[in-house]
């Protein structure tokens, strides 16, 4: 599938800014089939590549080979050697990949040890507990060495392009960058479509399922696109969170619970009696350094979306009874975030001292700029008006199920477009 995080790998390779690169994301999200295109892409490069989960005597090898140098002056690249046995007149590799990293105890020592190597270039890949930023921050020979990159669920424009609309996904572009209105018709499908992405999600996966089914919409919403492999791909991504299973269940719960009543804040102690963050400190970062999550912070609070909106969707259909007017507006709430979260490092809200709230501020153009999901309701503008009056912000943006305009500073764009922000 054609991926913008290609582009991303690509960039890494040529630019050699960094001499490392390190890529995380949530477990089907499709991170080894883009270093196997990648790799397909540069036949003329000699590359070695490991994959720690699947190879177990390679990483018990590779562990034994640590251990044994531990506290000399090694690098990456003698460890391999000494694991692999490359003979005088072998050819070394000039990039070596290494695929689910986290499933070796000492992975943090493989890092210190990459950033001493200069003999060929690395890709390591994470799914679960990544090695986190605090991490890079304390060592900045190792931040320096390693370019970061996190891959996500499809979003709605990879959607479009993969599943053969590209013609969709250029009109969007174009009426976005003038600020026109799409024409009624092609507004309306645009809109069929986001129904079914928003069923089907990102999974590569089920993306695929969905292409086989040839994109036919009556086949997809009737079961919101085969929530059987969705569920099976929720309890495979859980398995490897490491949190407590019950523990893990009842925040998710709550999770989409606080989303359905529209909570302002997330709160804690509506899960346990007298709880606080750290209380789940443990299962919140798991959750969210995987991906399943997405945290969006105000001053010390916190809001949670998911990080697939299908499988958010998946969820509430077969978990609650929720009205279909609800659903949505949950649904188009949780895409909003997961197609922020793919362009911005971290996601922002605000809020008054009364009860309105912007969902997001995100930096757009170099400026701060708010944004709010106000559906079919102009009324929920509000809450931008007042944000207006405080800040004065040059612009702001509504997310609405209608077409693009512009009323004074604020831009109004269709959900479907949310990922033009991105670009």
């Amino acid at each position: 599938m054609k991926r913008n995080a290609q582009k991303s790998i690509e960039n890494w390779y040529r630019s050699k800014n960094a001499l490392h690169l390190y890529i995380t994301g949530m477990r089907g999200t499709g991170k080894t089939t883009l270093i196997d295109d990648f790799l397909k892409d540069h036949t003329d490069e000699r590359y070695l590549y490991i994959n720690f989960e699947s190879d177990i005597n390679v990483r018990s090898a590779f562990i034994e080979a640590l251990r044994r140098n531990s506290g000399k002056n090694t690098s990456i690249f003698q460890i391999v050697e000494e694991v692999y046995y490359f003979g005088p007149e072998d050819i070394r590799p000039g990039l070596i990949v290494m695929d689910e990293i986290h499933t070796v105890s000492e992975s943090e020592a493989i890092f210190r040890l990459a950033a001493m190597n200069n003999e060929c270039r690395l890709i390591f890949t994470d799914s679960e507990n990544p090695v986190n930023d605090s991490f890079f921050k304390s060592d900045k020979s190792i931040d320096d060495a390693f370019e970061k990159l996190r891959v996500f669920p499809l979003t709605f424009d990879e959607f479009l392009i993969n599943t053969g609309k590209e013609w969709y996904h250029d009109v969007i572009v174009g009426h976005f960058e003038r600020m026109r209105p799409v024409p009624e018709l092609v507004h309306n499908e645009i809109n069929d479509i986001l129904f079914d992405y928003l069923g089907t999600g990102g999974f590569p996966e089920i993306v695929g399922k969905y292409i086989d089914n040839d994109c036919k919409p009556e086949k997809v919403n009737s079961a919101f696109l085969l929530p059987k492999e969705l569920r099976n791909i929720l309890y495979a991504v859980l398995e490897y969170t490491g949190c407590d299973n019950k523990k893990t269940q009842a925040f998710l719960d709550g999770t989409i619970q606080q989303l359905i009543e529209r909570e302002k804040h997330f709160t804690f102690t509506k899960l346990v009696k007298g709880s606080t963050y750290n209380y789940y400190k443990q299962v919140i970062e798991s959750l969210c350094d995987s991906g399943i999550l997405l945290k969006a912070s105000f001053k010390d609070h916190y809001r949670f979306f998911w990080g697939d909106t299908g499988l958010l969707r998946m969820k509430i259909v077969s978990s609650y009874n929720c009205e279909r007017k609800l659903l949505d507006e949950v649904t188009a709430l949780n895409f909003i975030a997961q197609h922020l979260a793919a362009g911005n490092p971290g996601l922002e809200y605000w809020c008054s001292e009364n009860t309105s709230q912007i969902d997001h501020i995100i930096s757009y153009k170099g400026r701060r700029v708010p944004l709010k999901y106000i559906g079919d309701s102009k009324r929920r503008i509000r809450p931008l008006q007042i944000y207006s009056k405080e800040f004065n912000p040059e612009e702001m943006i509504a997310v609405t199920d209608s077409n693009f305009y512009i009323m004074g500073s604020t831009k109004f764009i269709p959900l479907y477009a949310v990922f033009c922000l991105n670009q």
